[in-house]
């Protein structure tokens, strides 16, 4: 059964299955540059917790998510930034987009989210 819902929904039914959801979603995403993304190593915050986000902590996975396309199908405005972990909990919680708070489908996160480019860990 839990197969099934994360087949239909694309995410995991339960916090047990963060393991298997978190590498897989991550791994899939495309992978953007601090530049080109507009990141601050040490100095931007995770949306979410408001804790600093650095590309060289072994324990953070940063995920960058750009903002939701406007009525003329152009996106406005700067990507807001992640801990994967953090991203994760609140899917499997609200299944909402962290900003707006509005339903966010995995087709949907998979076309707005990207990883950031990991210096000294090496980009898979």
């Amino acid at each position: 059964m839990a197969d099934q819902v994360r087949t239909e929904s694309g995410l995991p039914s339960s916090s047990s299955e963060t393991g298997t959801y978190q590498p897989m979603l991550f791994e899939s995403l495309p992978i953007k540059s601090v530049s080109e993304a507009k990141f601050e190593d040490g100095v931007t915050q995770c949306l979410i917790s408001q804790e600093p986000l650095s590309l060289k902590d072994p324990n953070q996975e940063v995920v960058g998510m750009m903002p939701p396309k406007g009525k003329d199908g152009k996106v406005h405005g700067d990507p807001v930034f992640y801990d994967l972990a953090q991203l994760n909990t609140w899917l499997l919680l609200s299944q909402t987009d962290p900003l707006t708070r509005s339903p966010l489908g995995p087709k949907e996160f998979q076309e707005r989210a990207f990883r950031m480019e990991s210096p000294g860990r090496g980009a898979s």
